[in-house]
């Protein structure tokens, strides 16, 4: 892929970081009322999860009730934040390139989701803007 060195300039080239449909967008409330603050992916049992922009992992692993957590840095104060991921494939200090595969979903789960979230100087931002339609 050919993308712009920084994140800033790559909204509407990426790909999503999983294959699946938007169950909710960055506005809407997550099962249990929650302001969600990212989107939420519905995907296929055992679908790889993959970094929509290349970055330096932070974090690779359980976060309290979150379960599994991936937070890759990916310049211009942004990060992404992935919840949701069953196994995580890569660990913190890993440099990672866009479209790599960073993790996998639950294999027997009904209806896994994803919820993808992208922040600029720790504040959540709609993510939508930097997916391709």
């Amino acid at each position: 892929r050919n993308l712009p060195r920084a994140f800033n300039d790559a909204q509407g080239r990426l790909e999503p970081p999983v294959a699946g449909v938007l169950a909710r967008g960055f506005d809407d409330r997550a099962d249990d009322g929650r302001p969600l603050n990212a989107i939420q992916m519905i995907t296929r049992p055992g679908a790889v999860v993959t970094a929509p922009f290349s970055g330096i992992v932070q974090w690779a692993g359980a976060f309290g009730p979150l379960g599994n957590v991936l937070i890759i840095n990916v310049g211009s104060q942004f990060t992404h934040v992935f919840v949701g991921i069953d196994n995580i494939i890569v660990g913190p200090g890993q440099t990672v390139g866009a479209g790599e595969p960073v993790g996998v979903m639950p294999p027997r789960a009904d209806a896994p989701r994803l919820e993808f979230q992208v922040r600029r100087n720790g504040q959540p931002v709609d993510p939508e803007p930097w997916f391709q339609d």
